[in-house]
């Protein structure tokens, strides 16, 4: 990923309710873990990500 500025953007957005201080280093965060989670393969990097009703609890099990 060259330009992550519209990623942390929809994260800002997304985060804004939740956090109250230090919101654009917790996005900053969350974007530098999803670099080192992504996978290389074949040379490129790939990222595959469940999106889940927000009402799901935090630590909830996904079956």
């Amino acid at each position: 990923m060259v330009d992550t500025m519209p990623l942390r953007c929809e994260i800002f957005e997304m985060m804004r309710e939740y956090v109250g201080a230090n919101l654009a280093k917790k996005v900053t965060s969350v974007v530098d873990v999803l670099k080192l989670a992504a996978q290389v393969e074949d040379g490129h990097e790939g990222l595959h990500l469940l999106m889940v009703d927000p009402h799901i609890p935090a630590g909830a099990k996904l079956y």
